[in-house]
């Protein structure tokens, strides 16, 4: 695992050592409704504990079945997006209820499951998202513009929206999935090493995820 994992547990205590990212596969649909408990809890604050400190790339949101936990796929309803202030919603069994007209175009995102590539996506300008917090307090949450894109990601990746690999020699493909808010991923997409990291952290995509 990554040092600054090693670093977490030895100094702050957690035990995170155990959670770590699936890389290039998709991620399957989670049909159950996550129940809260004490297990849950902790399995929350050490994925949110990896949220917020990786680094390779910087995230602005985490879905649980994005990573594994002993080895096995977390298969929870489950994730964790930042906010504009840069605080984190730990939302559980999050949907999403309402979804603006307007839609950003072919908007770029990196993503963890995908190292190295970039997601294409056509995403609504702005959402409502309904979910139950740690406590078991109903929330909803109306988002706009980056938040909202985050969202979206990261629930499509608990409802195992299909993404297609491009291959850059063939150029972009897209599949049937991408009419219902699909997404597809490549490798044929350059971002300029001065331009904004397409991950949210607001630095330089030379000094973030195009280290």
């Amino acid at each position: 695992m990554l040092d600054f994992l090693i670093f977490e547990k030895k100094y702050l205590g957690f035990n995170i050592m155990n959670v770590e990212p699936i890389y290039n596969k998709q991620t399957p649909v989670v049909n159950k409704h996550t129940e809260i408990n004490d297990n849950i809890k902790t399995l929350c604050n050490n994925l949110l504990d990896f949220a917020k400190n990786c680094t390779a790339p910087s995230l602005a949101g985490l879905a649980a079945n994005q990573m594994k936990n002993d080895g096995e796929r977390i298969m929870e309803k489950i994730c964790f997006v930042m906010q504009e202030d840069v605080s984190w919603v730990t939302a559980i069994n999050p949907s999403i209820i309402k979804r603006s007209k307007e839609k950003i175009k072919d908007h770029q995102e990196g993503c963890l499951t995908w190292p190295k590539q970039m997601i294409i996506a056509d995403r609504n300008e702005s959402v409502v998202v309904s979910f139950t917090d740690l406590d078991g307090n109903a929330k909803m949450i109306e988002a706009e513009g980056f938040e909202a894109i985050v969202w979206q990601h990261e629930i499509n990746h608990l409802e195992g929206i299909n993404e297609t690999v491009i291959n850059s020699k063939t150029g972009r493909i897209y599949g049937p999935s991408t009419d219902i808010g699909g997404t597809i991923i490549s490798d044929s997409v350059k971002i300029g090493p001065n331009k904004p990291c397409p991950c949210g952290s607001k630095k330089k995509y030379k000094k973030c995820c195009g280290k």
